[in-house]
């Protein structure tokens, strides 16, 4: 009999071995999947407001970083340098500076791209579907100097379907200088 009982010992032993050590309980895979469902319908809406502020704060910098190279290429050119808002990439036919801009040199400063004008730099659409850009201006030039052509102070306010409370202000002074502000008074 003890070879017997010794036997079905380790046989016992064997089973709950197998039973405790390889994979899970039905109860323990339910609980874990209906933790990842709460962890992902609290993190959606979050994820959503998340790609919004990463897309504005990308299309500030990106016209930033035009509005910038607009005034170095004047600089290094050595002459009148101009930027406006553009949809076809090819002339200054927008009226949205969300829709693109072309930078070019403009010896003549009509704001226009004319025969001749080189052609520095095209971009395309901002990024992001819902993304406007507020300006009183559909162009702007600088001079050899890096000072704007028209000497006054221009602002563009680029907001999303948020409103102002989550835009950007890019301030472009007489001097040319170029500061990117915190929240937009408006975003029209």
């Amino acid at each position: 009999m003890r070879i017997l009982f010794c036997d079905s010992a380790r046989f016992d032993m064997a089973r709950r071995r197998w039973n405790g050590g390889m994979g899970f309980t039905l109860i323990e895979l339910l609980m874990v999947m209906a933790l990842i469902g709460v962890i992902t319908a609290v993190s959606v809406p979050y994820l959503n407001t998340l790609v919004q502020s990463i897309q504005i704060k990308t299309n500030t910098r990106n016209f930033y970083n035009a509005l910038a190279f607009t005034r170095s290429e004047a600089v290094r050119r050595g002459g009148r340098v101009s930027m406006c808002s553009s949809t076809t990439g090819t002339s200054c036919t927008g009226s949205s500076w969300a829709s693109g801009w072309v930078v070019f040199a403009d010896p003549n400063n009509p704001q226009t791209i004319d025969t001749g004008e080189t052609i520095i730099k095209v971009h395309e659409s901002l990024g992001g579907t819902s993304t406007t850009v507020a300006a009183g201006v559909t162009a702007i030039s600088y001079l050899a100097s890096g000072i704007l052509s028209t000497g006054t102070l221009t602002s563009f306010n680029l907001c999303d379907s948020r409103g102002a409370s989550y835009g950007k202000s890019i301030e472009v002074t007489a001097t040319g200088r170029i500061k990117s502000k915190g929240i937009p008074a408006s975003c029209s």
